[in-house]
């Protein structure tokens, strides 16, 4: 797996080191726990501009949805290339996991069932959180899933 870092000042403190490789480590485990199987291996970017640790429970949700479209993307797409790239800031956290597969109708396959429980959980943990997951997809042109999420915890 290529790390590259973008944006925000180099991690400098530990704090903001430790917040990196935590999601380093993370996105490798994922990887490693879904068997990737690719010709190149995946990049995943960094986008810091903030060393804020991230609510518990956003972590906890953003963490699951990307293992779940990482899965989703080593076990259907057939692709060659993704990136995971995150973003936040004093309100938000952004992600987006983008592959180069085979993509698939999202729309057809949400109207008749079939869209399977990996994407119905992503939708359902991000608006749990007052969230949403945006899927961007067509056959033949690979797959995005966009992420957002507020920073303050929605109350239960």
């Amino acid at each position: 797996m290529r790390w590259m870092k973008h944006g925000g000042s180099r991690a400098g403190s530990g704090r903001a080191s430790s917040m990196i490789w935590d999601w380093k480590k993370r996105c490798v485990n994922i990887c490693a726990t879904t068997q990737y199987r690719m010709e190149s291996q995946p990049i995943c970017r960094w986008d810091a501009p903030t060393t804020a640790r991230l609510p518990g429970m956003v972590e906890t949700v953003l963490y699951r949805i990307i293992q779940e479209a990482m899965t989703n993307t080593a076990k259907h797409s057939g692709a060659r290339h993704v990136s995971v790239v995150l973003d936040h800031g004093a309100s938000m956290v952004d992600a987006v996991v983008e592959d180069d597969g085979c993509g698939f109708q999202i729309q057809k396959e949400q109207l008749d069932g079939s869209a399977g429980l990996g994407i119905q959980g992503m939708y359902e943990r991000a608006k749990l959180l007052g969230g949403r997951v945006d899927i961007e997809t067509s056959l033949g042109r690979g797959a995005a899933v966009y992420v957002h999420l507020p920073l303050k915890e929605a109350s239960q």
